[in-house]
């Protein structure tokens, strides 16, 4: 029997002891609107599951690190290349159960305080709080232009400390608002809309909507062609006729497929671009830069005329 096998064993002897599952709570009204989500993530709560532990302080902050340090670099560069959560989700995954079963199950004590490295299994919400964690700091802060531009355009170069307060101050900022407006925007899960509106309305998520759009490039045509492409094949043929495959892993391909873009813009630019090196022509790349391979097509992706 293995570590893990053995801390297993732990955790439910003390979810016995507990009596946990009348501490179980359903709660309907949290249930999320969205089938994705509601098919992975369980509306009920056990409070005995660890969350703050050291494995979450210690991976989220590792990737909150390298991760706004990557998006940050390549903010600033023509090939913008940009590291989203989800990668981060998939790639914690099993690092976290790796740390489960590497470190020491033995008690610590820190002014007064014990407490374990390694509490038991892995939990979801540790998973869920090193995404949230990161999720917070993929993008770049809007503050950071004003730095950016004050310095490069005006050459009124601010302190340092400066700089790093009207950043934390409108993060801050932002933070607030959203916990002052939690009520509306969080709870409930379900989207609040008159009565006298259609019944549909209230499942069509407009933050999600509005911000997936937002992130569709203005490029070239079969960029928009092969997204419609797949959200036909994954949210209608799959979730029609293969619902169980597509409860359990719709989500894993998505994150998979952001991790590979994510990845191979990482090599292309260290491989090729920062060496100043030539990319190779082919088909999708050809030397007349008509990217669309239109016959009709009178001008290329710069715009700029061709016979």
């Amino acid at each position: 029997m293995d570590k893990e096998e053995v801390l297993n064993e732990k955790y439910d002897e003390k979810l016995e002891r507990q009596d946990v599952e009348g501490q179980l709570e359903l709660n309907e009204e949290d249930d999320s609107p969205i089938e994705e989500v509601r098919v992975t993530v369980p509306n009920t709560d056990d409070p005995l599951m660890p969350c703050n532990t050291f494995r979450m302080w210690f991976l989220g902050l590792i990737f909150t690190g390298i991760i706004s340090f990557v998006n940050q670099f390549f903010y600033l560069r023509q090939t913008q290349i940009s590291i989203g959560y989800s990668v981060v989700a998939l790639i914690s995954l099993p690092l976290g159960h790796l740390m489960a079963r590497i470190l020491p199950t033995r008690q610590f004590s820190l002014f007064g305080t014990s407490f374990s490295l390694n509490p038991g299994p892995f939990s979801i919400k540790e998973h869920v709080l090193i995404g949230t964690m990161t999720a917070c700091n993929t993008g770049t802060a809007y503050a950071v232009d004003i730095v950016i531009l004050q310095k490069v355009f005006y050459a009124d170069e601010k302190p340092f400390i400066a700089g790093l307060l009207l950043v934390l101050t409108t993060q801050i900022t932002g933070f607030a608002l959203a916990g002052a407006l939690r009520k509306f925007l969080i709870r409930p899960a379900h989207m609040i809309w008159p009565s006298t509106l259609v019944t549909w309305l209230k499942y069509v998520h407009w933050p999600v909507l509005l911000a997936a759009t937002s992130n569709m490039p203005p490029a070239l045509p079969y960029f928009y062609t092969n997204g419609l492409f797949l959200g036909f094949v994954f949210m209608f043929l799959l979730r029609r006729y293969r619902y169980s495959w597509w409860s359990r892993y719709n989500y894993l391909t998505s994150a998979a497929l952001d991790s590979g873009v994510a990845i191979c813009g990482l090599v292309i630019f260290f491989a090729i671009q920062s060496w100043e090196g030539e990319f190779p022509y082919w088909w999708g790349n050809p030397e007349n830069q008509d990217y669309d391979h239109c016959m009709l097509a009178n001008a290329n992706y710069y715009g700029e005329i061709h016979d």
